[in-house]
């Protein structure tokens, strides 16, 4: 008796059922990846926020904040090479409780600001129009006057961390680290592109998705977000991220007070802080997937 071949329906449903199929293996693959990126943050986090205690036992908030009045102009710089102008006034940052107005966009300062997520602008061509500063993604390795080099954010955190590897007990936790979690260099004379990754004087950590984890003051992060979830992006309001909570610039901000510490972010899936574009019908609300080191302990 000869077998019965398929039909056209039926071989189109055994296709369908093989779609549907593959469609559910990738989705799986793709949430345990997720998820392995998320906690693989996470534990990086606490890493971090590991290193910022031993300092902190031990040197207190010692050239990390401090008030305007015993800043130093470029009291710190980093080694030459790999770093080029890397030099900061100590304190990093400026102490933001007893009501002192808040400061952004410079070093040192109380808070990030939403240009702190900004590259730094490209070398101008001669006869070409300015190019624009990229919109504020962190795994941009395009080149480096990236935000992934180029931030004020990762800039700072490079000289914040040289601080902190310098305890020898976080200098040998960060050592044993795979290279691969560790923040790679940019220099501008290597044509070539990327280096091998930071020395150990000032390596800024990775999180799971491979972009930078960035130490934030005490006085918070300034971040653009949709809180409603309205889809729309002139809608997108400006916040200040704290450890104590998040707050709205256009309400009332109160003074940095006994809950607000210091802790490091990252950018999340998306590999943006936050959207920095000038234009706000360009804006889209990327800082909803943030993870925050208070968040992951």
């Amino acid at each position: 008796m000869r077998r019965r071949g398929f039909t056209l329906v039926e071989l189109l449903v055994v296709i369908g059922i093989i779609l549907v199929l593959i469609a559910i293996v990738v989705a799986g693959i793709r949430h345990t990846s997720s998820m392995a990126a998320r906690h693989e943050t996470e534990a990086e986090l606490k890493v971090c926020q590991d290193l910022l205690t031993e300092y902190k036992d031990v040197n207190g908030m010692k050239n990390l904040e401090g008030p305007a009045s015993t800043v130093v102009p470029y009291a710190l710089n980093l080694p030459y090479p790999p770093w080029l102008n890397h030099t900061y006034s100590l304190p990093m940052y400026l102490d933001p409780t007893g009501g002192a107005p808040e400061v952004t966009n410079s070093q040192p300062e109380t808070a990030f600001g939403i240009d702190d997520f900004k590259g730094t602008p490209p070398p101008p061509v001669p006869n070409q129009p300015p190019r624009p500063v990229d919109a504020g993604d962190m795994s941009d390795k395009s080149g480096g006057n990236n935000p992934r080099w180029g931030c004020r954010a990762v800039y700072n955190t490079q000289g914040v961390m040289f601080l902190l590897l310098k305890d020898p007990k976080n200098r040998a936790v960060v050592s044993g680290m795979p290279s691969k979690r560790i923040l790679e260099t940019w220099a501008p004379f290597n044509a070539g592109g990327p280096q091998a990754p930071f020395a150990i004087d000032a390596a800024v950590l990775l999180d799971g998705w491979g972009n930078p984890i960035i130490y934030v003051p005490r006085g918070g992060m300034h971040v653009r977000m949709d809180p409603n979830s309205t889809g729309d992006p002139t809608n997108l309001l400006e916040f200040v991220v704290r450890s104590s909570g998040t707050y709205s610039p256009a309400g009332v901000v109160p003074p940095a007070g006994p809950n607000d510490h210091p802790f490091f972010a990252s950018a999340g899936p998306d590999g943006y802080f936050t959207d920095i574009s000038p234009i706000p019908a360009n804006r889209k609300d990327r800082s909803m997937d943030k993870i925050n080191s208070f968040q992951a302990q």
